[in-house]
């Protein structure tokens, strides 16, 4: 039979019980005293002997549990000769274990209680306030939290996983969807895009050395590229009402960046050729209106009873925001140059019918004349210019005149030779067109959309607005049509005509813009002022068409674009004059703005929302120091140079044919200074360094450079 590990007689046994409340205190030393502490946590040990007088002498009293009486007794005195080794009592750790449950149990009541026996609970958890922007939805946490419709045990599990907060920022584009596609990613920007930026970073030649924490901090950090970046990595919330979620530190913009330097002021890269990123939409040349014409002896030339704008706010203001300075409009800014350049009644405004010229008029040197088959027909004036595009609109699905046009030779609106093999030709010709206007005098703009039907019904509008002027042309030019149009339908002979008509040397105007010009046998029309709607609306619809170069009626309509928008021709794309009476894209440019070719006509110069939101913005309201725009040469300086008549119109915006005709370009991604000098860091530096005004990043740039664009950032030098 085995011994017992332990002696458990009570006067020899040290073993601790685990339902003691009280320990030894010298338990730690390895000697704790036989008895322990009473319940009350009184230690029973009493290491000095309890003399005990005996006659004369004293003697030690001390139990046998305790280690029996001293040798050497007590002292002359009574005193006890051992040294006090008595403990101090401590908590054994079954009380201690206790204490601790108590205190949790007691705090995990407390805070159920004061948690969730609220109305309402979740206002207790939340760590502030939101900021104004989000005030109305501060009690409802499920609008910016995934987890929170999953109670509390779902809000703490989300807060140990990285992926909640992808969740949580995919409930802010809820709500900011104007941020594009690719919002998550860096920039808003697809990777592949971050990628080539970054890649034309790293060429550049670095300024500066960037400071040992960004350096750090960028080897350190996981590179944002091709994962999605969380909102709250930026924008932290539940900071207060006051709180603005778009401040970020330099440091936090930096650390990614392949260029990194300390400052603005200290390292930042040259601008390059901001704002100058494209083309403007409307076309104005600063360096050669102020060189050239509003020199004083120039401007008295041009213009002697006018007056120069003073400064730059004569035709320049800054829009509601600040952030734009907007052109007056042409009222205010052009009109009074330009306006009587639109209206001017000495030029004969834009051809939409004209009769050719028939050799049996007046016949050319070696041209049969036509037969007496043709009828009537008034003489002309004048040869310039081919049949006009509209004209040829409304007689393009006209079978017998499609067929002998192509058979004769016309040159212009001139039918030139006339051999016997195509007199039959040259009548059908000529009573094609008579057929026309007999339509039209019988039916009205009816005759007209007719003509105008299926693919071009969209040009239909016009039918009303020149139907007039075509029945007074037909009463004036061919009087006797209607018996001409009635000896055709019986197959008779047509009569000789009397005496040829030709009431020349007028122009009777049938309508607001709308001229019969009898001298030339044209139908025009001339602009009742600037945006005038029938040449806008005509130009944009033309425009339109114009993104299909493949189509049967491509050339047809390119003539009659070239015919609105050479900005060289008066009212025709083969004279070379100084004005154009329809020359509305002289200024307003034409954009070839997709892939499938499609052409935009620019009405308007870039406005607010009209792009995506830039990577660099500039408020100009507290740049502007003055009321009369002194200021606006401090960073806004003339280009210098000679400017000879071939700069008369910028490569950017018009170039030459083999004719030496003007034509627009419609490629708007040209860098283009609009005559000014790009905008140098040194300008910025002046005033934005570590001395005067901010000069962090998010002062001039947006982090999302994608999507919808808000307030006034003027980046590409646009009026």
């Amino acid at each position: 039979m085995s011994e017992p590990l332990q002696d458990f007689h009570w006067k020899s046994s040290t073993y601790e019980r685990p339902n003691h409340p009280w320990v030894c205190g010298r338990l730690c030393e390895g000697a704790p005293c036989r008895p322990g502490p009473d319940a009350r946590g009184n230690c029973l040990v009493l290491s000095r002997c309890q003399p005990e007088r005996v006659g004369d002498r004293y003697r030690c009293t001390r139990g046998p549990i305790h280690g029996g009486a001293c040798r050497e007794g007590p002292l002359p005195d009574g005193s006890c000769c051992q040294p006090d080794e008595s403990c101090q009592p401590r908590p054994s750790l079954l009380r201690r274990r206790g204490r601790i449950g108590i205190l949790f149990a007691a705090a995990a009541l407390a805070f159920c209680l004061f948690v969730f026996g609220r109305p309402t609970p979740s206002s207790i958890i939340s760590p502030g306030q939101v900021t104004w922007a989000h005030a109305d939805i501060d009690h409802n946490c499920s609008a910016c939290h995934a987890a929170a419709d999953g109670g509390f045990d779902s809000m703490l599990a989300s807060a140990l996983h990285t992926h909640a907060t992808q969740a949580d920022s995919r409930l802010c584009l809820s709500c900011h969807d104007d941020l594009g596609a690719s919002a998550l990613f860096a920039h808003s920007l697809e990777p592949e895009q971050l990628a080539g930026r970054t890649l034309h970073a790293r060429r550049a030649k670095q300024q500066s050395e960037p400071p040992s924490i960004l350096q750090f901090a960028s080897l350190t950090g996981s590179s944002p590229k091709t994962h999605a970046i969380a909102c709250s990595s930026c924008h932290r919330e539940h900071h207060g009402r006051s709180s603005d979620l778009k401040t970020l530190s330099d440091t936090q913009c930096q650390n990614c960046h392949a260029k990194q330097f300390h400052s603005f002021g200290r390292g930042h890269p040259d601008f390059g050729d901001f704002p100058h990123k494209r083309r403007t939409r409307i076309y104005f040349d600063h360096a050669l209106h102020f060189q050239k014409y509003f020199a004083e002896a120039e401007f008295q030339r041009l213009m002697p009873d006018g007056a120069p704008p003073s400064s730059c706010t004569s035709c320049h203001a800054a829009d509601p925001t600040g952030g734009m300075m907007r052109t007056r409009g042409f009222d205010q800014s052009c009109a009074g140059c330009h306006e009587s350049e639109i209206v001017d009644v000495d030029f004969p405004g834009i051809p939409f019918f004209a009769l050719p010229r028939l050799p049996s008029s007046s016949p050319l040197p070696g041209a049969n004349a036509m037969p007496s088959s043709v009828g009537e027909w008034p003489a002309s004036d004048s040869i310039a210019g081919e049949l006009p595009a509209f004209m040829r609109l409304l007689l393009r699905n006209d079978e017998m005149f499609q067929s002998v046009r192509q058979a004769l030779v016309v040159e212009g609106r001139q039918l030139m030779r006339v051999d016997a093999e195509h007199q039959e030709v040259a009548v059908s010709f000529s009573l094609a067109i008579k057929q026309l206007l007999h339509d039209v005098a019988q039916n009205g703009d009816v005759a007209l959309t007719d003509r105008l039907g299926g693919e071009f019904s969209d040009f239909a509008f016009l039918s009303a607005l020149i139907a007039p002027s075509l029945r007074e042309a037909t009463h004036a030019w061919f009087p006797n049509l209607q018996s001409e149009i009635e000896a055709i339908a019986a197959d008779q002979s047509l009569p000789k005509p009397e005496a040829t008509v030709t009431s020349r040397g007028q122009r009777a105007s049938t309508g607001l813009g709308w001229y019969v010009s009898h001298h030339d046998r044209t139908i025009r029309y001339r602009p009742i002022g600037h945006e005038d709607p029938l040449l806008q609306t005509l130009l944009e619809r033309v425009t339109a068409r114009l993104r299909y170069p493949n189509s049967s009626e491509s050339d047809t309509l390119w003539s009659l674009h070239n015919l609105l928008s050479n900005p060289s021709a008066s009212g025709s794309i083969t004279s070379n004059g100084p004005i154009a009476s329809g020359r509305c894209l002289a200024c307003h440019t034409t954009d070839n703005t997709s892939l499938d070719g499609e052409l935009r006509v620019n009405w308007h110069a870039r406005r607010p929302g009209s792009m995506v939101r830039p990577f660099t913005r500039f408020e100009h309201a507290p740049h502007i120091l003055s009321a009369d725009g002194d200021s606006c040469e401090t960073c806004h300086q003339l280009e210098t140079g000679r400017r000879d008549n071939a700069d008369t119109f910028r490569l950017e915006f018009f170039e030459r044919d083999a004719n030496q005709l003007w034509h627009q370009t419609t490629d708007p991604n040209h860098i283009l200074t609009s005559g000014f000098q790009a905008v140098t860091r040194s300008n910025c530096r002046t005033c934005h360094n570590q001395t005067q005004a901010s000069q962090s990043c998010v002062e001039c740039h947006n982090y999302h450079a994608s999507g919808s664009s808000h307030g006034g950032a003027h980046v590409d030098g646009e009026p």
